[in-house]
């Protein structure tokens, strides 16, 4: 059986109680996985679970602890970015384990890869799980757990082929890293965005802020993920035009896959894992994640 240790490195989850974190947990029993907390799961501090202190000793220990396989972020929200500064990134490279989280939860993983080379997942919180996770979500879930290889469907935007690092996840919380020495080298790399509840004109400056910044002519390809969730129909419908038209410029491999979503959760995906995109065959490959560091 994997121990699983649930952390709080961003948000607090509001109104949490212990019996939602035991479903949780039965949940995960179903995956052969045994999931634990300490009480500070249940700090808080202005909107933060905690103050950084205790978030920061909590994500190092969770790593330090020989008896962990996996960790696993509770929520995501805000605050990661807090942390990033103070992290014992050596310290971690010591003790390799794969965070699993979403949102922006996206902020330290990508600072993860960038410093010690360290992969995660991304597509799934803690708090997913206080409600039935569907079949497919749970097949995701064992599969990551099992480090084993997948092909997942996507649909064509600009067709081609590409391989590479994924990297990425939600777009702000990837966007607040740019300028800083976490944000990660794309060069040659697959780029995966997804966002929720984010109108039309903050997508339209968040795609061009990452043009501006020279990310778009580094890429092999771009994997989006649902990036209207969240949004009334009329809005969502403005969104998607806006970013059609500013990913329009894009020469390399653009597809979009379904469940990669804070809406509807199905798909996990390894960052810092190698991923290939074939259109033509209309697949995402996911290789298994190699040697942690």
């Amino acid at each position: 059986m994997k121990n699983i240790q649930l952390i709080a490195p961003a948000a607090f989850v509001p109104n949490m109680g212990k019996d939602d974190l035991e479903y949780l947990s039965k949940q995960f029993k179903k995956l052969d996985c045994q999931v634990y907390y300490t009480d500070s799961l249940f700090e808080k501090k202005y909107f933060l679970a905690g103050d950084d202190n205790t978030r920061l000793n909590d994500l190092e220990q969770a790593f330090i602890n020989p008896k962990n396989d996996f960790i696993l972020a509770i929520r995501g929200g805000e605050g990661s970015l807090r942390l990033l500064d103070k992290i014992n990134y050596s310290k971690l490279k010591r003790h390799p384990k794969i965070l699993i989280g979403f949102s922006d939860i996206t902020v330290l993983q990508n600072a993860l890869w960038e410093k010690i080379k360290l992969p995660s997942y991304t597509g799934f919180v803690g708090w997913f799980g206080f409600q039935k996770m569907s079949p497919t979500l749970l097949k995701n879930l064992d599969l990551c757990l099992k480090n084993k290889s997948r092909k997942i469907p996507i649909r064509t935007i600009n067709s081609g082929k590409a391989q590479g690092i994924l990297l990425g996840g939600n777009l702000t919380a990837f966007c607040s890293l740019l300028g800083t020495p976490y944000f990660p080298k794309m060069k040659g790399n697959i780029l995966l965005l997804e966002e929720v509840k984010e109108p039309a004109y903050r997508l339209d400056r968040l795609i061009n802020q990452l043009y501006l910044a020279g990310v778009f002519n580094n890429i092999s390809g771009l994997i989006l993920g649902d990036m209207t969730a969240g949004l009334k129909d009329q809005e969502k419908k403005l969104a998607l035009q806006v970013i059609k038209n500013l990913l329009s410029r894009l020469k390399c491999p653009v597809v979009s896959l379904n469940g990669y979503s804070h809406d509807y959760k199905k798909i996990v995906l390894p960052i810092g894992g190698k991923v290939q995109i074939d259109t033509t065959k209309n697949i995402l490959l996911l290789d298994k994640i190699e040697k942690l560091v």
